[in-house]
């Protein structure tokens, strides 16, 4: 299973959302199509970058400061796929 299914519930937040996904090139295909499949909301901006052959990091700093430069509001809050929202946290947030 793609690891993308599972960003689907930060397309629950009604505010703009940047997400910036590492993968390697045989797997953007399947990963767009998986976006797509999802209604995303216009305020939602997805960075894909490709991991470079030969690479053997995780560039977790580049991909988020890429991330943070496309923000356009005052505050951000910084997740990893590690630490996903719980569904109450929009409440709390934005309400």
């Amino acid at each position: 299973m793609e690891r993308v299914t599972f960003y689907s519930c930060f397309f629950l937040f009604i505010r703009p959302v940047v997400l910036s996904l590492y993968t390697i090139r045989e797997k953007v295909a399947s990963i767009t199509l998986t976006l797509q499949s999802y209604s995303l909301p216009s305020s939602c901006l997805i960075i894909i970058v490709i991991r470079q052959r030969g690479t053997s990091y995780f560039p977790i700093n580049q991909l988020r400061n890429q991330a943070i430069r496309l923000v356009k509001t005052s505050h951000y809050l910084v997740l990893d796929l590690d630490m996903f929202p719980s569904s109450i946290i929009i409440i709390i947030l934005f309400y």
